[in-house]
């Protein structure tokens, strides 16, 4: 049976082994001070003022490396957590337009860097969009080398329940097979062959499945004005590293014996961040710095730091942007992201921190003798599962009666059962990723993470939920 589309998956922690992208984050940017403006008068007839907004970005999501396997432009399936989460942000903030930045580790060339990230960009910016052109551009340009071959078309047949076998990266009998259901089913002409008319049907199923919410090029930065997407799409290639190794540390990881370990260390450095602006943010794509994702590295240049190469250098002691600000070339994009949870957090903190508990208040204080609303929280993987009700699972609290779970994990996803009654059962929410149930900020001064309640999806829910981290 093909996939539920509520299915999802996000980062994992340190303590859970499942392929979920690790070190995803989705935050809002700390509110700025608005200084007022101060504009002398203009001589009548003889000229003009123009005020232009301030471009702050006031939210972000950061697709992980884990989201694309290595040297792939090809969303993986447990991206959809993040594409969750950015529906979610929209809807929180009506009108903001967006910006996608595609980034690459250093190890390769710049040129060569940059139209990898430029592939992963455009990859997120498709997938916004519902645009399987994008996405037919990418796999005719990209190829196997940056995973679009057979093993795309098997894991989108994976997904959407049409059982290709395992991902092998050919097309052997099975995902043939797979492929004729599918073409039956969508009403193409059956011959097991995933040629592009195909490839357009699986792609768009592929992208239904991973951002249910299609936005419009008029909702990115240049309101869709270059059909190329400039100052709505655009990739930074390896400039701009959230972390940088010390020498020594870089002199043996560059060792062939080490290379995975490298490779495994730089994913932090893989990753897409897509920026929402103010709402009412207006840029004219002629006067955007980034150049297209389809161009090279020259205009990128010209907004490097005086000291660029100092910064893109390895120094003594392992450095990250979070703490050094001083691992990004490009003084334009750092003036954009230099306070952005998404570039300055640590996601190994995320990850070593994600054990949490939560407590879903109760409506009166008649519910204490109660046994109902019961609720059940189970993980979708079948890990947890839990029960709790008024009458036995009371827990005290000042203001509130709450019932708690505890011990739940980042990178799963979760199910919410409200029982009314005997004969009355409701869903709250389904298969829904960790990471989609609280908005996550860190207090750098105590190292440690606070969680903060919202409702899910739009839904008013009856009992508010509170949310306590524990280490």
């Amino acid at each position: 049976m093909p996939i539920d589309e509520n299915t999802s998956a996000t980062p994992p922690d340190s303590d859970t082994e499942e392929s979920t992208p690790a070190g995803s984050i989705i935050a809002r940017h700390p509110s700025p001070t608005i200084l007022p403006i101060f504009a002398a008068p203009s001589i009548a007839g003889r000229g003009k003022n123009t005020i232009r907004m301030e471009l702050i970005p006031i939210a972000c999501v950061r697709l992980a490396g884990g989201c694309f396997a290595f040297g792939s432009s090809f969303l993986l399936p447990e991206s959809r957590g993040e594409f969750h989460s950015l529906s979610r942000l929209r809807r929180a903030n009506p009108g903001a337009p967006l910006s996608v930045f595609g980034h690459a580790d250093p190890v390769g060339n710049d040129e060569a860097n940059k139209q990898l990230s430029g592939h992963r960009a455009e990859s997120v910016y498709a997938v916004l969009l519902h645009d399987p052109a994008r996405w037919e551009q990418l796999y005719n340009d990209a190829g196997q080398v940056e995973g679009w071959g057979a093993g795309a078309i098997q894991r989108i047949l994976q997904v959407l329940g049409f059982e290709p076998g395992p991902v092998t990266g050919s097309m052997n009998p099975a995902t043939r097979s797979a492929v004729e259901a599918f073409q039956s089913r969508h009403g193409l002409h059956v011959d097991g062959i995933a040629g592009s008319r195909t490839r357009e049907k699986l792609f768009a199923a592929y992208m239904q499945f991973l951002n249910p919410e299609k936005a419009a090029p008029a909702d990115f930065l240049g309101a869709g004005r270059d059909p190329k997407g400039k100052a709505g799409v655009q990739a930074c290639g390896e400039f701009n590293p959230v972390m940088s190794f010390g020498k020594s540390e870089l002199e043996e990881l560059q060792k062939p014996e080490n290379r995975d370990r490298r490779n495994a260390e730089n994913a932090v450095n893989r990753r897409v961040l897509v920026l929402l602006f103010r709402p009412g943010t207006i840029i004219a794509p002629e006067k955007w710095p980034c150049p297209r994702t389809s161009e090279g590295t020259a205009a990128c240049r010209k907004r490097f730091w005086s000291d660029a190469d100092s910064r893109r250098a390895a120094r003594d002691a392992r450095r990250t942007f979070g703490k050094s600000r001083d691992t990004f070339a490009c003084r334009f994009y750092q003036r954009l992201v230099n306070d952005s949870p998404c570039e300055l957090r640590d996601p190994s903190d995320i990850r070593r921190k994600g054990r949490m508990t939560i407590s879903f208040l109760l409506a009166s204080a008649g519910q204490i003798f109660s046994d109902f609303p019961k609720y059940t929280l189970r993980s979708t993987d079948g890990s947890y599962e839990l029960e709790r009700n008024p009458k036995k699972d009371l827990v005290p609290d000042d203001q509130y009666l709450q019932l708690r779970f505890e011990n739940l994990l980042a990178g799963k996803s979760y199910t919410l059962l409200r029982q009314q009654s005997d004969s009355i059962l409701d869903t709250v929410f389904e298969d829904v990723p960790f990471e989609a149930i609280v908005d996550q900020d860190r207090d750098d001064a105590t190292e440690s993470l606070t969680g903060h309640a919202y409702a899910l999806d739009g839904i008013d829910l009856t009992d508010p939920f509170t949310f306590d981290w524990t280490s």
